[in-house]
């Protein structure tokens, strides 16, 4: 059993409610089944070890030093804010990394010193860059990863200070863990030191979803899941709405539109109130409801980074999706039973046409199911293996 410290602030992964908190829920509990696991996040006490979903997900210890969780406590009181500001001020300074300076705290600088003393782990791997090493955490003794949710240079196109840290990475740390082979190939790309990388896409929750039945939905209904406030969501779906919604009714007088996602501000829901056929679902509990419902689930996104989770969960739940290139990546290498790609505003509208024709092939639904839980669970897209571990 190897040893292996992980580096998250990504505190939600115990109750996963987002995309990126299920990934690092389900990353976590991959690593734990045939490792030991311990978990550096200086917003956890100690206590957190005793909780049910700890326990369920393996993980042995979380560590960190007092003194990192002591600041995280203040600055989450009324004023605290200023007050860390005042100490990063005192016992910090800026750090040239690259040619841009990135900001240091003290907070980050604890982390820095905690890694770098830390020498009984076979394995660290930082979780996102929300943190980051300030000098290289290379060490003979053991590999260190990056959990990379996104290309976040890409996400961030106007923040230098990103680009800079990515760029480095490579005189930084041994690899990096992506969603995506597209994703694969920018990181090696753009450092300018050579670097590992592996894919471990996104997958689902098969075990969750598995007993509901296929029941191929009588209906026109169309559906778009995402975080409506993450700005390449809310891009793609102000395309469609302008580009494509209009002439589908024309085309299918029963057809309808459902966005279900995750904190819609008030401007987006005025905003949607423009357009007939549109029902929002803020923040559903459950989406299972909603897959078996529709008929087809779209994800019409023109940017971005990593692969989005609504793709495999719409097809374990055997509902097809309509995707552009950009949305499916990390899912188009191969052919999908259930998947379809379109670019053009065209030739989306004339795949959703043929996909509304199509809705009642429970066969294809089961299809397209049986391959998602094949394949897409989260079991079989996370492989420790890639980076040397059990």
């Amino acid at each position: 059993m190897k040893k292996l410290l992980f580096i998250t602030h990504i505190t939600g992964f115990l109750r996963p409610g987002n995309g990126g908190q299920l990934r690092t829920h389900f990353v976590l509990k991959e690593l734990a089944k045939n490792n030991h696991v311990d978990v550096y996040c200086d917003q956890f006490k100690t206590s957190v070890e005793t909780t049910p979903e700890w326990l369920q997900l393996g993980l042995k210890n979380s560590v960190a030093p007092s003194l990192a969780v002591a600041l995280r406590a203040i600055s989450q009181r009324r004023g605290g804010t200023r007050l860390t500001g005042l100490l990063n001020a005192i016992f910090t300074s800026q750090k040239s990394l690259g040619q841009t300076s990135l900001p240091k705290n003290l907070s980050n600088q604890l982390l820095n010193q905690f890694v770098l003393q830390s020498d009984d782990y076979d394995c660290i791997m930082l979780d996102t860059l929300q943190c980051y090493p300030e000098v290289s955490w290379k060490n003979p003794g053991r590999s260190t990863w990056l959990n990379a949710h996104n290309v976040d240079s890409i996400l961030n196109p106007n923040d230098h200070r990103i680009l800079a840290l990515e760029t480095n990475l490579g005189s930084l740390i041994d690899g990096v863990v992506c969603c995506t082979e597209s994703d694969e190939e920018r990181f090696q790309s753009m450092n300018g030191s050579p670097i590992a990388t592996v894919c471990w896409p996104n997958g689902t929750d098969e075990l969750r979803q598995s007993n509901a039945p296929i029941n191929p939905p009588n209906n026109s209904e169309v559906l778009f899941v995402g975080s409506l406030n993450y700005p390449p969501n809310v891009e793609g779906i102000r395309w469609y709405l302008n580009s494509v919604h209009l002439d589908i009714i024309e085309a299918n007088d029963q057809y309808t539109l459902t966005i279900a996602g995750r904190n819609p501000s008030e401007e987006f829901l005025k905003e949607m109130e423009q357009f007939p056929k549109v029902n929002i679902v803020p923040n559903a509990p459950d989406l299972s409801e909603l897959y078996f419902k529709h008929c087809t689930s779209i994800v019409p996104l023109l940017s971005g980074s990593g692969s989005r989770l609504k793709i495999p969960e719409s097809l374990v739940h055997g509902c097809p999706v309509l995707s552009t290139s950009i949305g499916a990546e990390g899912y188009h290498e191969q052919p999908v039973p259930g998947l379809t790609l379109a670019d053009s505003q065209q030739h989306f509208k004339d795949s959703l046409k043929l996909m509304l024709n199509a809705s009642k092939d429970g066969l294809k639904r089961e299809e397209a199911c049986q391959h998602a839980r094949a394949h897409f669970t989260w079991a079989a897209t996370i492989q420790p293996g890639k980076i040397g571990l059990d």
